[in-house]
């Protein structure tokens, strides 16, 4: 792209919009007052140094000892089977917990199944009572006749 000295030399003619005058920007105020927008900056100055004195801390943190960074780098092997390690025993539980939901729903069953028959063996009791106590009032009845 072949770029001419003139566009260089007046950018107003390339660029007509560098030498407008800057427009107003739309009013964006908000119903708060100067002394309430004051008020709500002046409340976060403390702020502002906090953050910066803590940026500035971070200079000041020596990097490690080179034997300390060693030490670390040489103990990565060890870190990596301690992960293995940790993800067979992760899965161990994993299993084991799958083995104690079959467990619990196998006596919850066997439970509600034990109670369904003490239920249907109550029910038969209560209607074999009902016609005893009728049989008994009948007999009751015609003795006193």
């Amino acid at each position: 792209m072949y770029i001419s000295i003139l566009t260089i030399l007046m950018p107003g003619d390339a660029q007509p919009s560098l030498l407008d005058e800057p427009t107003k920007p739309e009013d964006t105020s908000s119903s708060l007052s100067q002394a309430e927008k004051q008020a709500i900056v002046l409340q976060s100055a403390t702020l502002y140094h906090e953050t910066s004195s803590m940026l500035l801390g971070v200079y000041d943190i020596p990097f490690p000892d080179e034997n300390v960074s060693a030490e670390i780098a040489n103990s990565l092997p060890e870190v990596v089977k301690l992960q293995l390690r940790f993800a067979e025993l992760d899965e161990r539980v994993t299993n084991l917990a799958k083995r104690s939901v079959v467990a619990l729903q196998w006596w919850y069953e066997l439970v509600e199944g034990f109670n369904g028959c003490i239920a249907e063996w109550d029910e038969r009791l209560r209607q074999m009572e009902t016609v005893i106590m009728r049989k008994e009032k009948v007999e009751r009845e015609a003795d006193e006749y």
